[in-house]
C-alpha cells in the first residue's frame, strides 16, 4: 500500500508542472535535436521557437502556450499536420511576416480548451495562407484583442471574439481565404471582418455560417452564405457595407437562416445583409432585438422576409418591406411595431385570403394603429402605411381621427374585406371626434374626395377598434362619426368662361341623403354669397350659369344633407380677359389627378405648355393646337409629386404664368 502511494503522488507531480521549452536549432518537432535538453514538447508544455529556427510538425502535436520569438527568420511549419494550442500564441513587440506556414492541405493550428487570450498582445504578424481551428470547450470563449491575419478560419465549437479587425487571406491565384462557423459555436467580429489587408479593395471568398455570425463592425466581405444566425449588433446608425459590389449574390440565406438586430441605442440601419445590389434575398427568419427606445431603419433597403419576430424595439421603414407566403409577424404589441410613415415605406403582405392578417404599424415611435384584414375575395397581396396629412373633403375634420390608413391591394378588384383600424384615446382623435360607444364609420377615399362611407362596430375604450365589412374599394381610409366622411361623391367641378356669362357644371358619382345643392360666388375667396341652389337629380349632372361674373371670380359648390350638415367643395376660379389671350380657368385647383386648363386666344395657333416645379425646373412639356376663341385643354399631374408647381402657356407672341397645387 505505501509504494501504490508513493507512485501515485510521483505521477501527479509530473502532470502539473508543464515544461518550458525552447528550440535548439532548426528542425522537426518531434526530434529531441530540435529542443534545448533534448526534450520534445508535450500537450501542457510552453514551447518558445527561437529567432533564425524554423521547427516543421511532422505528425500532430500540441503544447500549452506557443512563442515566436523574433520578426526575422522564426517560423513554425504546420505542413499537413495539426498542432493543439490550449494557451496563447505570442509574438514579437513589432510586426513579422509569415512565421506561421501552412505548406499542405490539412495543416492548422487548433485552438482547444477553456476560456482566454489565444492570441498575445504583441501579435500583429501578417500570416497569408495558414489555417486556424477555434475548436474550444463547450460554452468557452476564446479572444484576440489585436488584428488577426489568416488565411482559412473555422471556428468548430466554443466562441472566438475578434476585437481588432480579422483578416482573411488564403493561398492560390486570387489569395482568398475561407470563414467557416460550425452548427453550435460563434464568431463575433467587433472590428471588420474579411479583408484581405487594409484596403477595403480586397476580400476573402466563401463566408458560410452554420452556426452564429455575430458582426458588431462595419464591413464583412466575400461571398456570404448564411445558414445558421447572423446577428447585426450594431452602433447607432452604422450600416454594415460589403466587399466587393461586384459580387452579385453577396448574401444569400438558407431555408431556416435568421437575421437578427440587435441594437442597445439609437437607430441601426440595414445594409449590405439586406440588399448588396440589385438582388435583394429572401430572409427565412428577421428578429428586432432592441432596447424599448432603439429601432432598426430599413435605410431605403427593400427586404422580403418570411417570418418576422419581435422580441423588443421597432423597426422603421424608409422602403416597402414585403412579408413573403407563408410568412408571419409575431410578438409585435404597443411598444413593439413596425413604423410605416408612407406609401414609399410600406408594409406588404403576400397571399391575403380568409385568415385574419394583422398590419402591426404605426406612424411614429409612439403610435401604435394598426390594420388587421380579413379578405373573402381574391387572395390579394395588401400593403399598408398611415400619414398625418388628410386629404380635403371631410364634412369636419375634427370629428373624425387625425390620421389616414393607406391601404391598397395589388391587382384592383376582387377583394372583400373585413377591416379592422385601432386608433388610440390620446393623439389620434379630433376634437369633437363625435363617435358613440358602439357605431362610428370607416370612410374612403378616391384620390380625389371622400366617396364612401361604412357604417362600423366600435370595441374597446382606449385603444378603440373601428370595424367594417364588404369594402371592395382601397386607399386610403379615415375612422370617424357620423359627420366625417362627405354625402357626396364629386366626378368633377369646374367653372368656364361662356361668353357674356361664366358656366358652371358638376357631376357627382355618389350621392347620400342629399337636400340641395348651392353654387355660391366670390370676387375675393373670402366673402360669398349665394349664386343659385338647385335640387337632386337621377342624372347627377348639373350645370348653372352666372350671367354677372366679375373679371376674377372664386365659385365653390356647397351641398346640405338631410341632417342639416354641410360639405363645401375646394374653390375654383374663373378669369375673364377677352379678345386676348389668357387663361380663364385652371381647374380642380389644388388637383389630385387630371387638370383642366380653359383658355382663350386671339387666332389660331400652336400652343406650348409647360409645368415648372417651385426652382423654375421644367418638368412636362407639350404643344397643342387651338383656335380662335375659348379652347380646353386636359393634363394629367398623377406621376408629379404633391407641392406647388407653375403653368405656363405661350402661343408664339405672349407667355403666360398660372399656379397651381398638387396634392
Amino acid at each position: 500500500m505505501k509504494k501504490i502511494l508513493i507512485f501515485l503522488f510521483c505521477i501527479s507531480v509530473f502532470v502539473s508542472n508543464a515544461a518550458d521549452i525552447t528550440s535548439f536549432t532548426t528542425g522537426n518537432w518531434s526530434a529531441t535535436a530540435t529542443w534545448v535538453g533534448g526534450v520534445v514538447p508535450l500537450a501542457g508544455d510552453n514551447v518558445t521557437i527561437a529567432t533564425g529556427h524554423t521547427v516543421s510538425l511532422t505528425a500532430d502535436a500540441a503544447c500549452n502556450n506557443l512563442t515566436l520569438q523574433s520578426t526575422s527568420g522564426t517560423r513554425l511549419a504546420t505542413g499537413v499536420n495539426t498542432l493543439s494550442v490550449s494557451g496563447t500564441i505570442s509574438g514579437p513587440s513589432t510586426a513579422f511576416t509569415n512565421s506561421i506556414i501552412t505548406t499542405g492541405v490539412g495543416g492548422k493550428i487548433k485552438f482547444i480548451g477553456a476560456s482566454r487570450a489565444l492570441f498575445g498582445a504583441n501579435w500583429a504578424g501578417s500570416h497569408a495562407g495558414w489555417s486556424v481551428d477555434i475548436a474550444l470547450d463547450l460554452g468557452a470563449i476564446g479572444t484576440a484583442s489585436t488584428v488577426v491575419k489568416i488565411g482559412y478560419l473555422t471556428v468548430v465549437s466554443g466562441t472566438f471574439t475578434c476585437t481588432g479587425d480579422l483578416r482573411i487571406d488564403g493561398t492560390g491565384a486570387n489569395g482568398f481565404g475561407t470563414i467557416t462557423v460550425a452548427s453550435g459555436a460563434t464568431l463575433i467580429g467587433i472590428g471588420r471582418i474579411g479583408e484581405r489587408t487594409s484596403s477595403a479593395g480586397t476580400y476573402c471568398g466563401n463566408v458560410t455560417i452554420d452556426g452564429t455570425l455575430e458582426i458588431r463592425g462595419s464591413f464583412l466581405s466575400g461571398t456570404i452564405n448564411i445558414n445558421g444566425k447572423l446577428i447585426r449588433n450594431s452602433p447607432s446608425g452604422l450600416a454594415l457595407s460589403s466587399n466587393p459590389s461586384s459580387i452579385t449574390s453577396s448574401f444569400t440565406y438558407g431555408a431556416n437562416a435568421t437575421l437578427e438586430y440587435n441594437v442597445s441605442s439609437g437607430t441601426a440601419q440595414m445594409g449590405a445583409e439586406i440588399s448588396n445590389t440589385a438582388l435583394v434575398p429572401s430572409i427565412p427568419n428577421m428578429i428586432i432585438n432592441t432596447v424599448a427606445a432603439a429601432k432598426v431603419s430599413t435605410n431605403f433597403k427593400t427586404p422580403k422576409v418570411k417570418n418576422l419576430v419581435f422580441t423588443s424595439g421597432k423597426l422603421e421603414l424608409n422602403s416597402k418591406l414585403t412579408i413573403l407566403t407563408g410568412g408571419s409577424i409575431t410578438g409585435y404589441d404597443a411598444s413593439k411595431y413596425i413604423i410605416a410613415p408612407s406609401s414609399t415605406a410600406a408594409l406588404a403582405i403576400e397571399n391575403v385570403g380568409t385568415t385574419a392578417v394583422t398590419f402591426p404599424i404605426g406612424v411614429s415611435t409612439t403610435s401604435y394603429t394598426p390594420v388587421t384584414i380579413i379578405n373573402a375575395g381574391v387572395v390579394d397581396v395588401f400593403s399598408a402605411n398611415i400619414s398625418t396629412t388628410v386629404p380635403a373633403g371631410l364634412l369636419d375634420p375634427t370629428k373624425a381621427a387625425n390620421k389616414i390608413w393607406n391601404i391598397n391591394e395589388t391587382v384592383a378588384g376582387g377583394s372583400n374585406v373585413i377591416m379592422s383600424i385601432q386608433y388610440n384615446a390620446a393623439g389620434d382623435m379630433g376634437a369633437a371626434f363625435d363617435y358613440v360607444a358602439t357605431t362610428g364609420e370607416i370612410g374612403h377615399h378616391n384620390g380625389t374626395i371622400w366617396d364612401k362611407k361604412y357604417p362600423s362596430s366600435i370595441t374597446g375604450t382606449g385603444p378603440y377598434i373601428m370595424t367594417a365589412t364588404g369594402i371592395d374599394a382601397f386607399s386610403p381610409f379615415i375612422v370617424g362619426g357620423g359627420s366625417s366622411v362627405l354625402p357626396i361623391s364629386l366626378v368633377h367641378f369646374s367653372a368656364k368662361n361662356n361668353g357674356f356669362s361664366n358656366l358652371i357644371s358638376w357631376e357627382t358619382a355618389v350621392e347620400q341623403n342629399v337636400r340641395n345643392f348651392a353654387i355660391e360666388k366670390s370676387e375675393n375667396s373670402k366673402d360669398w354669397t349665394v349664386l343659385d341652389i338647385c335640387l337632386p337629380n337621377p342624372s347627377k349632372r348639373y350645370e348653372m350659369k352666372d350671367n354677372s361674373p366679375f373679371a376674377v371670380t372664386y365659385y365653390r359648390l356647397k351641398n346640405v344633407d338631410n341632417d342639416g350638415r354641410e360639405q363645401v367643395s375646394k374653390v375654383i376660379s374663373v378669369q375673364r380677359q377677352t379678345g386676348r389671350f389668357h387663361i380663364s380657368s385652371i381647374s380642380p385647383n389644388p388637383t389630385f389627378g387630371d387638370l383642366t386648363v380653359n383658355f382663350e386666344n386671339n387666332a389660331s395657333s400652336d400652343v406650348k405648355i409647360k409645368i415648372l416645379d417651385i426652382f423654375g425646373k421644367i418638368i412636362f412639356t407639350q404643344s397643342i393646337p387651338s383656335e380662335k376663341g375659348m379652347n380646353s385643354a386636359e393634363i394629367n399631374t398623377s406621376n408629379l409629386s404633391v407641392g406647388s408647381y407653375f403653368l405656363t402657356m405661350n402661343n408664339g407672341v405672349t407667355n403666360l404664368t398660372q399656379r397651381f397645387v398638387k396634392q
